[in-house]
């Protein structure tokens, strides 16, 4: 009898866990349409917004840039279109409310459940080459390297109360034969008029060597070195002074080619909405 007991014990818990998995399932589509339905919602007392960012780590540290947006429509439903931008400036924004992000969800080869500190999340995966490649938005290196970069996937956490971006890894392949990975971390969002900003933005970047050909790389190096030699030549007091100029930039660089990568960090420092 407790044998008895004990297989149907059995079968109702795997019955109540596969029911438990089918119930937690959401398709591409029903996401997608939650987002957008979301994003009307944050946008609803938007008309324009300016978002203004400043570096806060690293040798670009004090940094400032401005990002405008205004709101238009598209296929119905409300976006942010960029206006004007210098630099880093939109990175906040970027994919978020312009459309992008719906449209990530629909081409995506997963989507599963899981927690950032304790958030309950969206995690989305989209590994289309193609569709990656027609997205001018998740484009983060094209101003940096050149056109030789592949796109192999980008995966987003989606905070499942308001779907805000959470993080975003985005990786690529390049000349140098292997991967770069961006992970862009966004936190410490606040609402204004109704529009969540994530006023801490953490970028990471590993592999960047990757995206420089081996014989490019050797050639920097090598300039490199020369120009040490060189240094060495001067008189001691022109050469603090070049060196204390050009510290920043080789420590950047040397961080930027090594394992383990470079990371900085943007703080949102003004928003103006309408």
């Amino acid at each position: 009898m407790q044998k008895h007991y004990g297989k149907s014990a059995i079968a109702l818990f795997s019955i109540f866990c596969i029911w438990s998995v089918a119930a937690q399932a959401i398709s591409r589509d029903d996401l997608a349409s939650q987002i957008e339905a979301a994003h009307a919602e944050q946008l609803s007392g938007i008309e324009r917004v300016a978002i203004t960012s400043e570096i806060s780590t690293g040798v670009m540290a004090g940094m400032t840039s401005t990002g405008r947006f205004v709101k238009d429509t598209e296929d119905g439903q409300p976006v942010l279109r960029e206006v004007s931008s210098d630099d880093h400036g939109t990175m906040n924004l970027a994919g978020m409310h312009d459309g992008t992000l719906p449209k990530m969800v629909r081409n995506s080869s997963s989507i599963e459940r899981g927690r950032i500190d304790g958030e309950r999340v969206y995690i989305v995966l989209v590994d289309d080459v193609d569709f990656l490649k027609s997205l001018e938005e998740i484009n983060l290196s094209d101003d940096l390297l050149d056109e030789e970069f592949e796109p192999k996937s980008v995966r987003l956490w989606l905070a499942a109360s308001d779907f805000t971006a959470r993080k975003l890894e985005y990786v690529q392949s390049g000349p140098g034969g292997g991967d770069m990975t961006v992970t862009v971390t966004m936190a410490d969002y606040e609402e204004f008029e109704g529009l969540p900003i994530a006023k801490q933005i953490s970028i990471h970047i590993a592999g960047m060597e990757q995206m420089i050909a081996p014989e490019d790389l050797q050639e920097m190096r090598q300039q490199m070195k020369m120009m040490q030699e060189q240094l060495a030549m001067m008189p001691d007091e022109q050469r603090a002074m070049i060196e204390a100029t050009l510290a920043p930039q080789i420590a950047q660089f040397e961080e930027m080619m090594s394992a383990g990568g470079t990371q900085f960090e943007i703080r949102i420092i003004d928003v103006k909405v309408n």
